[in-house]
C-alpha cells in the first residue's frame, strides 16, 4: 500500500479565497478517489482531506458536502 501527499500552503487577506481553494481541494480529492476506485484490484482506496493553520491543528474535512448532495 502506498500513500500520496499533496500539501498546499496559502496566505490570503481575503477569507473568501480560502473557500475557493477548499472547493478546488474537494473537487480534486473526489477525482483522485474516483480514479483510484476504477483502478483498484485489492483493497478499497481511502482518502482524507485536512485543513489547518498556524494556530489550529489540522481538521479532517468531508470531500462531499451537504451542498454537493443537494446539487447546489
Amino acid at each position: 500500500m502506498r500513500t500520496y501527499t499533496i500539501e498546499l500552503r496559502a496566505d490570503f487577506q481575503d477569507e473568501e479565497k480560502y473557500d475557493i481553494l477548499m472547493a478546488a481541494a474537494r473537487e480534486m480529492a473526489r477525482g483522485m478517489l474516483a480514479t483510484a476506485m476504477m483502478l483498484k484490484d485489492k483493497r478499497e482506496p481511502q482518502i482524507s482531506l485536512q485543513s489547518g493553520d498556524m494556530f489550529e491543528r489540522n481538521k479532517d474535512l468531508e470531500i462531499i458536502t451537504p451542498e454537493d448532495i443537494a446539487g447546489e
